[in-house]
């Protein structure tokens, strides 16, 4: 059995994917295949919400780089929320807390996408799989 569950939403304007767990070389697939299955309605803003993550690899590194890099090849925007401060670390260490835009370091974003209550909604669906 998997160490990460996800719980995905679509909205017009944003698609949100929730992680709880590990997102580490076991469990990169089938977080990769979602995000692949999300993009194909190409969402102009995507948010992986990283709060619940409890370990990230250079695997579960990897596949958030490849999904920034499709985003901005097709104009669309990805932005994380800030993991716990063990995960951050690991973005910090290899510099990649500066390539990605993080929802938390202005409120004003969550509120203008209208994420908050669908972002702790997903949460709540994901820690209940």
């Amino acid at each position: 059995m998997g160490t990460l569950r996800l719980a995905i939403d679509e909205q017009d304007r944003f698609a949100c994917v929730v992680l709880v767990g590990d997102l580490d070389a076991s469990e990169v697939n089938g977080f990769e295949r979602a995000l692949l299955r999300l993009e194909q309605a190409h969402p102009p803003l995507l948010i992986v919400d990283l709060r619940d993550v409890t370990f990230i690899d250079s695997h579960g590194l990897s596949a958030l780089l490849d999904a920034e890099a499709r985003a901005r090849g097709d104009d669309r925007r990805i932005m994380l929320t800030r993991p716990p401060d063990s995960v951050m670390k690991v973005f910090q260490i290899t510099l990649l807390d500066q390539r990605f835009e993080w929802l938390g370091r202005d409120a004003g974003n969550a509120v203008e996408f209208g994420l908050s209550n669908a972002l702790d909604r997903l949460r709540q669906r994901a820690a209940e799989t």
